[in-house]
């Protein structure tokens, strides 16, 4: 319908997309006639459905697992992947470039703005060049790896939550995309102030290992619930616990490194918990899937990630032992 009474923005087709006409003759045969004893839905609500589409001044398509999970999944995608890039709203009134270019110039303006007003003063010496003999202290550090294990679970956690608690709501419990949306917005909502408030705990505490094991508990009961739990309103205790732990060690879980390497090799520790984390994201990201499609449910998913936060609670006591080692080491150098 869309090709035939050609509501698509003609300009964008031309600028953007490449074998169009192949892709149209291929469609031509595919009426809402032929295709209303095949989906179930008569030929006048196709064509009707299709203008509105079409016609929107915004439009967005949703797909569930029924449409991917399928014999000719891959051409389900391609199908609706072509109906977005025809539909009016793609190309709008300036095209994706501008709108993305929109997006980012915040953070450049920011940029400019941090660059502006919070240089760092002068220093009167200059600083000591960075050895690789820095990069071995890092390597060997026993403080180092503990935390590297701990970024690899703290990222599963959130990769977990994040990105998964959506489907959990939706094919789990039967969630609208909307309602699923909400709930995920609010779980948002409650971990803006985690940061800051378990930074605080940690340095009014002088104990950032406890802030850590702590926050891995609660998330551990957390993640536990939401892989079991079929009471809505237990349901949302568990979002809501997590969402507010989700981030509440992340200062804590830096300043370790810090602490027992200096704020010289400050940089380099980050970097090497962030690959860790990052390699964490990456493996929940793709285990959850996997797990979904074994076991027909995330429920596996969520109670492995528990266990994964328990580890955490074991390496945060073992943390805490090696810390005090560290520093001890480190002032009895300095004296």
């Amino acid at each position: 319908m869309i090709v035939t009474e050609k509501l698509y923005d003609q300009q964008y087709i031309q600028t953007y997309v490449e074998g169009f006409e192949a892709w149209k003759e291929n469609v031509k045969d595919f009426t809402p006639e032929e295709m209303a004893p095949i989906c179930g839905i008569d030929a006048d609500t196709l064509r009707e459905v299709a203008r509105a589409y079409a016609r929107a001044e915004s439009s967005i398509i949703f797909w569930g697992m029924g449409v991917s999970q399928h014999t000719h999944g891959t051409d389900n995608a391609r199908c609706l992947i072509a109906l977005a890039l025809i539909a009016p709203l793609i190309a709008g009134a300036y095209g994706w470039r501008i709108a993305l270019i929109s997006l980012a110039l915040p953070g450049v303006i920011g940029a400019f703005a941090f660059r502006a007003l919070a240089a760092d003063a002068p220093r009167r010496k200059a600083a000591s060049s960075l050895a690789w003999a820095d990069v071995v202290r890092v390597a060997c550090s026993p403080v180092m790896w503990l935390c590297c294990a701990l970024q690899f679970a703290r990222f599963t956690v959130v990769i977990a939550f994040i990105v998964w608690l959506p489907s959990l709501l939706v094919a789990d419990h039967g969630f609208s995309v909307q309602s699923a949306g909400l709930i995920v917005g609010i779980g948002a909502a409650l971990t803006a102030a985690s940061n800051f408030v378990g930074g605080y705990a940690s340095d009014r505490l002088r104990n950032p290992p406890l802030v850590i094991g702590g926050t891995f508990a609660v998330l551990a009961c957390a993640c536990w619930m939401l892989g079991t739990v079929q009471s809505l309103s237990m349901l949302y205790v568990a979002i809501a616990l997590a969402a507010i732990f989700l981030q509440f060690y992340f200062g804590a879980i830096f300043l370790v490194p810090v602490e027992a390497l200096g704020p010289r090799l400050a940089g380099t520790a980050t970097g090497a918990g962030n690959l860790f984390a990052n390699i964490g994201g990456f493996l929940t990201a793709y285990a959850f899937g996997a797990i979904k499609d074994h076991a027909g449910s995330f429920g596996l998913g969520y109670r492995t990630v528990a266990i994964i936060c328990v580890a955490g609670v074991v390496l945060s006591y073992v943390l805490a032992r090696v810390r005090t080692r560290a520093l001890a080491h480190s002032g009895a150098a300095t004296h």
